[in-house]
């Protein structure tokens, strides 16, 4: 019996898979027709053939019941655990650590007091994961512990290796009191009569044979690579902690490893560091709610040399045979079917069916697979993953850096001087706690992060003045409420001991500017324009990704133009919308044959190319492709190192945008899973020196606009754009605007009428810039007041006789700004002739 499309795990079937196969159920000689192949006789059952199906109980997420017919066709069996019993338990224990503790049959004892003990802890709901959720703690959680012992038993004396496989097993997914809590009662037992405990936990092992790398007391084996070294990755205290944790999971590189924590709390830079220590290749793969099996697995492609469709191995295969490390990054985003078809991977027996090619493929001995994910309920997309599901992982969890190691890791990371590193953090400490005192920064937009910090240390400053100038750039300009951003003044203010001076900072003219003000003399040098350019082009100047948020018409999309021009680059734009996908981003499959006999027929204008002609009578004599991957604007832009713009990135399903999650991060690198092809080894790139990212997005609240989630938001440079309601910017904007010079005197007139319909609404963005600017004139600017008032957002709950009073009170203010004889309310006559067509005097 080889396993096929009937899984083991048929619960996760739909109903309608499971009624397609009931037919062989019901008998010892029924058979089956597969409707898909046309013409084919009924298969019939082999006298030998048996199917045997499991499943858990539908009390786990994302686990459901059988419909209650298909279910009768089968003898069902309860399966009940087998540690129920004590005498099966103990059985159980020796089975696995019996050879190895033949000289100390008590530690079969006392390992099974420890499980049970630890059972009871959990179930009582004394100890608590770092999702502050009670864990799970089952058979398999146990025979780890216990292989894991049997596998280091030659480097460690036996009772230490209990000790550490213990650890592994049980507590590095619990919550920093409850693993201590546990640790006691693991020592208590497990050391139970041991004399010189703390020689035992202070052995050192000697080197095992071969290529290895120490870190603490595990041996690593080497890789097929170099190892390199990782200057920039910073060992404090916690952050070793951290390291122990994984490198006792990986000493066996037999369990797979998820590793759970906030957002950047290291839990991806601990695991490549530890691939470059020890010589491995590095390979991540970003999931996101539209992830396919074929990503991970691989799909069928077209061969460039004959046109035929062959099998090509994914990521997850290529790192199987290679022995690579492979991330599987925001696991819990990935869709739950694609999920669960890699359960035969995750389970001891470690291995993976090529549904494709019905092939088995075992890993190879150096291959280590992770999986990463944000806490669910506090992202955006997370979702709840089966306890059955996640315990086939050992799982390992990540809180956030200790306060008391920042100032290390800014220090030495971002190469500051100490006092640098020390006036941020503090500044950071005290933007925390007016947070929890005053309730300042109660939304997630206001709070700075860990990224927060590294952006502002790796900003270049010269002085304590400049210093408190980026983080003012960085952290208070992306405040959305003014006592935000007057309390984030404030306290850099009175850390760094300097005064920010706004009208300094934001100087178009200044010559230390990071790129020369563009020359166009259309552009209104506004303040609000000013500092949203010197903004942009300070955080652009460090490679950061920027989010524009603020509310239609108030020069986002202008001032990324400005900056492409005033820097020569080429602009990239994507507009965002709902209906978005990932493949709108990353590739434009086109038809080969036809792009190339178009390019070739353009080129062979000329009647002396014959080599042209040459190529395309080949082309056409020989089965070539029909498709290949084309990159999207993403891939193109990073390639070619030019500015990308995502408009309105809010509207995006989260899936798509965290898609990009390795392009914000510092590295900027994008794994293609989704290209396949023949050049595989190709499929991870780097972004070229000049490419930035930019994103644009207006404000949660709006009919179809959301924020992002906090995983995503915190990985770019956050800049708020608030509306242009400065009465002077308004006036110099309107002034140059003027389709016709003569209307210019008019300026004051049409931005005082504005204002008054503002304050008739208690809103005096009711006439937006975006409004002023595109009506041209007054006259149409007066269409819109009085013959559009009613579609005005403000004034939907208003009555006719409202309306039509406003109206009068809206002529009666016009003729007091603009005299005139024309009378807004009048009918006109329409006229209309060969070149022209008008109502009264608009034409």
């Amino acid at each position: 019996f080889v396993e096929g499309p009937l899984v083991a795990a048929v619960r996760q079937a739909s109903s309608e898979t499971l009624e397609a196969i009931s037919i062989i159920l019901q008998g010892s000689t029924d058979s089956i027709i597969l409707a898909e192949q046309a013409g084919a006789a009924p298969i019939k059952k082999h006298p030998n053939f048996r199917l045997f199906a499991c499943m858990n109980p539908a009390t786990d997420v994302g686990k459901k019941d059988l419909p209650g017919q298909l279910r009768s066709y089968f003898t069902e069996h309860y399966v009940i655990p087998p540690d129920a019993d004590r005498d099966a338990l103990l059985s159980i224990i020796s089975k696995y650590i019996g050879h190895v503790a033949m000289a100390d049959k008590q530690a079969i004892m006392d390992m099974a007091e420890f499980y049970t003990e630890a059972r009871k802890m959990a179930e009582r709901g004394e100890i608590a994961d770092g999702s502050n959720q009670r864990p799970h703690y089952s058979m398999r959680t146990l025979a780890r512990a216990l292989a894991f012992a049997v596998d280091v038993s030659n480097a460690f004396v036996f009772r230490r290796a209990l000790w550490e496989g213990s650890l592994m097993a049980f507590s590095t997914v619990l919550e920093p009191q409850s693993a201590a809590a546990l640790q006691r009662l693991a020592f208590q037992h497990i050391f139970n009569g041991c004399k010189n405990v703390k020689s035992l936990l202070s052995q050192m092992p000697p080197c095992p044979p071969g290529a290895f790398i120490a870190l603490g007391p595990f041996w690593l084996a080497q890789g097929p690579n170099q190892p390199l070294p990782v200057d920039h990755y910073i060992l404090t205290p916690s952050v070793q902690a951290k390291l122990l944790d994984l490198a006792r999971v990986i000493l066996t590189r037999r369990f797979p490893i998820l590793i759970e924590g906030p957002t950047s709390s290291g839990k991806t830079s601990a695991i490549e560091y530890l691939a470059r220590l020890t010589g491995h290749r590095f390979v991540r793969i970003n999931n996101h709610e539209h992830t396919d099996i074929q990503e991970y697995i691989g799909s069928y492609v077209t061969n460039p040399s004959d046109g035929r469709l062959v099998f090509h191995e994914g990521l997850l295969v290529q790192a199987l045979r290679r022995g690579e490390w492979i991330v599987l990054d925001e696991l819990n985003l990935a869709p739950s079917d694609v999920l669960e078809a890699l359960n035969r991977l995750l389970d001891d027996n470690r291995e993976l069916l090529v549904p494709e090619t019905g092939e088995v493929i075992k890993p190879h001995p150096n291959f280590v697979l992770f999986a990463t994910q944000n806490p669910s309920g506090l992202y955006a997309g997370r979702k709840i993953l089966s306890r059955a599901f996640r315990n086939r992982f050992l799982e390992v969890h990540f809180q956030d850096v200790p306060p008391h190691e920042l100032e290390q890791i800014i220090e030495e990371r971002c190469q500051i001087p100490k006092s640098y590193a020390h006036r941020i953090v503090t500044v950071f400490h005290e933007l925390q706690a007016r947070r929890q005192t005053d309730r300042v920064f109660e939304t997630k937009h206001g709070f700075a992060t860990l990224r927060d910090l590294f952006r502002w240390a790796g900003r270049e400053a010269g002085s304590v003045q400049e210093l408190a100038d980026n983080g003012y750039m960085l952290i208070a300009e992306r405040s959305r409420k003014l006592e935000d951003k007057l309390v984030v003044k404030e306290v850099i203010e009175e850390v760094m001991k300097v005064r920010i001076e706004e009208t300094v900072l934001y100087n178009i003219r200044d010559p230390k500017l990071p790129c020369p003000a563009p020359q166009d003399t259309s552009v209104i040098w506004t303040t609000s324009m000013q500092r949203l350019f010197i903004l942009l082009a300070r955080a652009l100047q460090h490679s950061e990704p920027v989010l524009l948020v603020g509310d239609t018409g108030c020069g986002k999309t202008s001032v990324c133009e400005l900056y492409a021009a005033a820097r020569q680059l080429e602009l990239k734009t994507v507009n965002c919308h709902q209906n978005m996908e990932t493949a709108d981003l990353l590739e434009l499959t086109e038809s080969l044959p036809e792009a190339k006999l178009t390019e070739a027929w353009a080129a062979a204008q000329n009647p002396e190319d014959k080599a042209i002609l040459r190529e395309i009578a080949q082309l056409m004599n020989r089965s070539t492709p029909l498709f290949e991957w084309s990159d999207g604007p993403l891939v193109s832009s990073m390639q070619s190192g030019s500015l990308f713009l995502l408009d309105e990135i809010s509207l995006a399903d989260d899936s798509v945008l965290e898609r990009m999650n390795s392009v914000l991060e510092p590295s900027r690198t994008l794994v293609l899973a989704e290209k396949g092809g023949w050049n595989s080894d190709n499929l991870e790139i780097t972004a070229k020196d000049g490419f930035r990212l930019v994103a644009t997005m207006n404000p949660g609240g709006d009919y179809g606009k959301k924020e992002l989630s906090p995983a995503l938001r915190n990985r770019f440079t956050e800049i708020w754009v608030p509306p242009v309601d400065n009465r002077d910017d308004r006036l110099a904007i309107v002034q140059a605007s003027w389709r016709h010079r003569e209307l210019q005197p008019y300026t004051e007139a049409v931005i005082d009428f504005a204002h008054w319909i503002g304050r008739k609404f208690q809103d005096d963005l009711t006439i937006g810039l975006r409004d002023l600017l595109n009506e041209g004139t007054h006259g149409a600017l007066l269409k819109r007041n009085f013959h559009g008032l009613a579609s005005l957002p403000q004034a939907q709950s208003w009555g006719g006789n409202a309306i039509v009073k406003f109206k009068e009170d809206a002529r009666v203010e016009l003729t007091k700004l603009v005299p005139s004889d024309w009378d807004p309310l009048k009918d006109y006559p329409i006229s209309s002739s060969a070149d022209t067509f008008g109502i009264g005097p608009f034409k």
